[in-house]
């Protein structure tokens, strides 16, 4: 609803108004980079269809941090959500040993 987008923004301004600007900009960005570096990397010598689903894992992270950074509620469509990625991403993990 717009009412919700609005307090996201309104949130989001606030955050980045607290902080200065390498906090805000800097380091996601060197994070970003990161993790785009790793991902190649790993692409190199893994299989596609077990590294892929782990890049599924990120909305685990997102959901567990978001209340932390942005006040965020966790209800119960979010808990269940994260456990069928973290099932989904175990049962492909378990099937690509054999």
């Amino acid at each position: 609803d717009i009412a919700g987008i609005r307090r996201c923004i309104r949130r989001s301004q606030s955050v980045d108004a607290k902080q200065p600007p390498w906090v805000v900009y800097i380091i996601p960005e060197n994070a970003l980079a990161a993790n785009t570096g790793l991902l190649i990397l790993a692409l190199r010598d893994g299989q596609l269809s077990v590294l892929y689903p782990i890049i599924a894992l990120t909305y685990v992270w997102v959901t567990i941090l978001s209340p932390l950074f942005f006040d965020d509620l966790i209800n119960g469509f979010k808990v269940a959500g994260v456990a069928l990625i973290v099932l989904g991403v175990s049962f492909i993990g378990l099937g690509s040993r054999s």
